[in-house]
């Protein structure tokens, strides 16, 4: 199944866990990381999912993962992966 390319706000993430903005801040400091690292990272990985088990254009993933510009995709994807997104997909598993 495609994700849609939207991803919960983080106020949606404080209500659906029933916490306060400060406190979700504070926790996820704590765990050394924030909502903004998490998502990118999540984002990344359901990347090299669809680079790998499909054919989807490398566009089309980045706006499946919620990037509005390939460039951005793009930049994001090499500074987790460090190689670019098509790079990815030609390598060997």
């Amino acid at each position: 199944a495609r994700c849609t390319g939207r991803f919960p706000t983080y106020e949606e993430i404080c209500e659906h866990f029933h916490v306060s903005a400060a406190t979700l801040r504070r926790r996820l400091a704590a765990e050394s990381t924030n909502y903004q690292q998490l998502l990118k990272a999540f984002r990344v990985e359901l990347a090299c999912r669809y680079l790998r088990e499909t054919s989807i254009s490398v566009n089309e993933i980045a706006y499946l993962t919620g990037y509005q510009d390939p460039a951005n995709f793009n930049r994001a994807f090499r500074s987790v992966m460090d190689c670019s997104p098509a790079r990815y997909r030609e390598s060997p598993a």
